[in-house]
């Protein structure tokens, strides 16, 4: 089976599949925002489906407001695809995400 890289156009299905999935079993109503699943479908995902379930379980779980956004994701996605919008500006990137360019 092709990874989930290879396979972008799953990555909305699985995360609409997990985010019901989740809000059953933690009795909650969360949604997700478009440029949020943007982001999603842009990141590398090296762990595959596994790591976008448990990436959707954890934003569920740990999800104060009714929607997950962009800054509820974790860094290391935020980053990769900051890194991506710069055209791999390094430093660039680092501007943006409020870092030094190591």
């Amino acid at each position: 089976m092709p990874s989930l890289r290879e396979r972008k156009e799953d990555i909305p299905l699985l995360i609409d599949y997990f985010l019901k999935k989740f809000n059953k079993e933690y009795v909650k109503n969360i949604s997700i925002g478009k440029e949020t699943i943007k982001t999603l479908i842009n990141y590398s995902w090296p762990g595959n489906v596994r790591e976008l379930e448990n990436t959707i379980e954890r934003l569920v779980i740990l999800s104060e407001g009714n929607e997950i956004t962009l800054n509820d994701l974790p860094f290391y996605i935020r980053q990769e695809e900051t890194f991506k919008a710069c055209n791999y500006n390094q430093t660039k990137a680092a501007k943006m995400l409020s870092l030094t360019k190591r």
